[in-house]
């Protein structure tokens, strides 16, 4: 503010109120821009952390049947496991030599297929 401005407003206490009264009114117009600003980004960041949420819950079902398949894959594989050392360990040399047996001739026919085909 100028000197002239100043001493006008000293002079006249209605300009002076006038111009504090504007001078607010500008202020509270800046602060409800600035308001709405952080409003529509508030509102953004929750649109944003919806959808994030959305997301992670598909990840947690997605995580969820993973571990299920998984779990399936290790009770077969546990069983498979205990069918062949079941067969490692088989008592008498006769079993050990029928499992020889079939498991050459499944070899056989394995090797003969791939050669037709």
């Amino acid at each position: 503010m100028g000197l002239t401005e100043q001493l006008k407003l000293r002079g006249d206490p209605s300009a002076a109120a006038d111009s504090l009264l504007s001078d607010q009114q500008l202020l509270l117009q800046e602060q409800d821009a600035h308001l709405d600003q952080l409003g529509s980004s508030i509102s953004r960041l929750k649109d944003i952390s919806h959808r994030m949420g959305g997301e992670l819950g598909d990840q947690v079902a997605l995580l969820d049947t993973f571990g299920e398949e998984m779990a399936q894959t290790e009770s077969k594989l546990d069983n498979a496991m205990r069918r062949a050392a079941r067969l490692l360990h088989l008592d008498s040399d006769r079993s050990q030599w029928w499992a020889i047996g079939v498991l050459f001739i499944t070899l056989l026919i394995i090797v003969i297929l791939l050669a037709v085909l």
